[in-house]
């Protein structure tokens, strides 16, 4: 989806997850419209936070996660991994 600026893009992550509505998504594969999954609403949250992102000039904020998982991909946990995960834990809370 393309928004044309934050505010439309905060309308849009606030709509979608409203947990007193059902979201419809229309499948790729069958064309059918179909409700919408966690994964779905992952991937629109995402790409709304991303477009936010960009448009304050904050990219990093995506692109070092990016990068992060790559890494943790390449090489086993370590020490200092986990003290970066339990950072993010905190955060969210």
């Amino acid at each position: 989806m393309e928004f044309e600026d934050i505010r439309e893009a905060l309308d849009a992550l606030f709509g979608v997850n409203d947990r007193r509505t059902t979201s419809r998504v229309k499948d790729t594969e069958t064309s059918l419209w179909r409700d919408q999954t966690i994964d779905d609403l992952k991937e629109f949250n995402l790409g709304a936070l991303t477009y936010i992102a960009d448009t304050l000039g904050m990219s990093d904020l995506y692109l070092n996660r990016e990068r992060w998982k790559k890494e943790q991909k390449k090489s086993p946990a370590s020490e200092e991994t986990g003290h970066n995960m339990k950072k993010l834990e905190l955060r969210r809370r």
